[in-house]
């Protein structure tokens, strides 16, 4: 595992030859069966533009791990291997490739802020329902050189709003204030769909309210 890029992690936690500490999350056959996934892809001969890791990753502002998983996902396609190098360290990718997929992923996804902006959420109830997956969010690096940040699939945001519904999304459905809501959901039982404590808003099931006439509210 002599690459350079796997072997830090099979080493001990703290190694004679460098400041830094390993903290490894994978076992060594983990790391040898991602390592000849990937490579198992890649083909001998391709395009001189084709670059290594190292390059790829400066101009489109990903990490080793993103482009690696991009990889493993089947997002990229284009994979070479140079004999010069050994291990993932011979890689050559299609930067153009990556940087297609990376801008049309932007459309595909939504941001935290107008997630919460379209459901009607606060940053503490976001934060309690991806905690919990009952909101299926997941990081991604929306513009290269950026933290990844927390983004929903489209589908995935209409989904959840079929299902659930916050009070203060009512009140802009219905025209009725939070405490009208609060006491007609009382008066016919139902129930918050998370805990309020945890969630620090009113959030319930549309399933009970169907059939409700608000204009009697």
């Amino acid at each position: 595992m002599a690459d350079g890029l796997v072997e830090p992690a099979l080493k001990k936690r703290r190694v004679d030859d460098g400041d830094y500490e390993i903290r490894n999350w994978f076992s060594k056959t983990t790391l040898t069966a991602i390592r000849q996934n990937i490579l198992s892809r890649a083909s001998p001969s391709f395009p001189d533009e084709w670059q290594n890791l190292t390059a790829i990753s400066k101009k489109v502002g990903l990490r080793f791990v993103d482009i690696i998983a991009l990889i493993m996902d089947g997002h990229i396609h284009n994979i070479g291997c140079t004999s010069e190098d050994e291990g993932l360290t011979g890689l050559r990718l299609d930067c153009a490739e990556i940087e297609n997929f990376l801008e049309a992923s932007k459309a595909a996804y939504i941001g935290r802020v107008e997630i919460c902006k379209r459901l009607f959420l606060s940053a503490e109830a976001f934060a309690f329902l991806i905690g919990t997956e009952a909101l299926p969010a997941e990081q991604r690096q929306i513009r290269p050189g950026r933290v990844p940040v927390w983004t929903m699939r489209e589908a995935d945001l209409d989904a959840f709003d079929a299902r659930y519904v916050t009070y203060a999304r009512l009140t802009q459905e219905t025209g009725i204030g939070a405490r009208g809501i609060g006491r007609r959901m009382r008066e016919n039982g139902v129930s918050p769909a998370f805990p309020v404590e945890s969630v620090t808003q009113f959030i319930v099931e549309r399933r009970h309210l169907v059939g409700w006439n608000w204009r009697d509210v």
